[in-house]
């Protein structure tokens, strides 16, 4: 490896911290994105099963 692609490769601490950030925020959007799926699938799924009770 040339010495220009080295220091190419080598990153800043700043640079990786930001984007540990990024991906980080990126994981708890998609998680939370899961949650609230889950939440309302369980909603409906409990709506339909009170309505089937009752004879609806």
């Amino acid at each position: 490896m040339g010495a220009k692609h080295q220091s190419e490769l080598s990153m800043t601490d700043d640079e990786i911290r930001r984007r540990q950030r990024s991906r980080n925020i990126a994981v708890a959007l998609a998680v939370g994105a899961f949650v609230v799926i889950v939440f309302c699938v369980t909603i409906v799924r409990i709506q339909d099963g009170i309505q089937a009770s009752m004879g609806g």
